[in-house]
């Protein structure tokens, strides 16, 4: 399930989409700035690093799974 993670530095100024983990802690982003895919680290998130530029995560939009009955 793709994940939208807004960054920025001071205020929230740009969207990457998580698009899968690739195991070790490691996550694969869509930057569409550039059209460009990349792994970004779990802790590179956590510890302010998420993208050159705009380093610091301040939301998760994260999908809910919907139960057909």
């Amino acid at each position: 399930w793709p994940v939208a993670l807004l960054i920025g530095r001071v205020v929230p100024r740009h969207w990457i989409l998580l698009t899968g983990y690739q195991g070790a802690g490691t996550l694969r982003a869509y930057d569409p700035a550039s059209g460009r895919a990349r792994e970004v680290g779990l802790d590179d998130i956590r510890h302010h690093r998420a993208h050159p530029g705009f380093p610091r995560a301040f939301a998760l939009v994260l999908p809910t799974r919907v139960v057909s009955g």
